[in-house]
């Protein structure tokens, strides 16, 4: 009888030990899951941010070009018809002999948005006026009308800031230069002429006449044949 009652005690005591055992490896099971678990939801949020990061830089390197940063503006906004700009004599009398100047803005409307060009008129900190199409870097992109410090103005194209393509200069001591210009200088087929007359009509390179040109004199003589480095 005492030996059967030391077995199932024994039997019960073991029953136990197995079901806290069970217990335990249980719990140890979940915590591993556990631990495991949060390790992918670590792995998950890393990556999902990495994703966003990923993204988000794709996306401002592709606008980097076509975003205007405002912080970089090079002036201050103006309004021509309430700031208006105030033309000497002299630019005033070749105006109204040369007539406005020839723009097609239809067709520079496709490079408008070709190029996502976008129009400003802005006062720079030297006092000149820029009525025109920027580009995104705030270059001169494009037509626009440029009214110098010292009275001079420039009507026509620009790329990089500088006069390219078809445009008119007039300066204040009475001479104009209508024609083609590259990057900056009189370069290709334009005219220049004084109020006294005095006309040139040809090839130029550099601000200078160079090529087949005709020279025409205030006194109506004229020289037609090659020029070279302005002679």
């Amino acid at each position: 009888m005492g030996g059967c009652s030391i077995s199932k005690n024994c039997n019960s005591v073991c029953g136990g030990l197995k079901k806290m055992t069970d217990v335990f490896l249980f719990n140890d099971e979940i915590y591993k899951n556990h631990r495991t678990l949060a390790k992918i939801k670590q792995i998950q949020s890393n990556y999902k941010g990495y994703r966003f990061r990923h993204k988000f830089k794709l996306l401002l390197s592709k606008n980097l070009n076509t975003t205007f940063l405002l912080k970089q503006k090079p002036g201050i906004d103006i309004n021509i018809n309430t700031h208006p700009i105030i033309l000497t004599k002299n630019i005033i009398d070749m105006e109204n002999i040369l007539g406005p100047f020839k723009f097609n803005e239809k067709d520079f409307s496709k490079t408008v948005k070709a190029k996502n060009l976008r129009r400003f008129c802005l006062m720079y900190p030297d006092n000149s006026i820029y009525d025109g199409y920027y580009n995104s870097k705030w270059q001169k992109e494009g037509y626009g009308v440029h009214y110098s410090r010292d009275g001079c103005k420039y009507e026509g194209y620009f790329v990089n800031d500088l006069k390219h393509g078809p445009g008119r200069f007039l300066h204040i001591d009475g001479y104009y230069y209508e024609g083609y210009s590259q990057f900056g200088n009189s370069n290709g087929f334009g005219k220049y002429q004084n109020l006294d007359g005095n006309t040139y009509i040809g090839n130029w390179k550099d601000d200078q006449q160079d090529g087949l040109g005709e020279q025409i004199f205030s006194d109506n003589s004229r020289y037609e044949g090659n020029f070279e480095n302005g002679i």
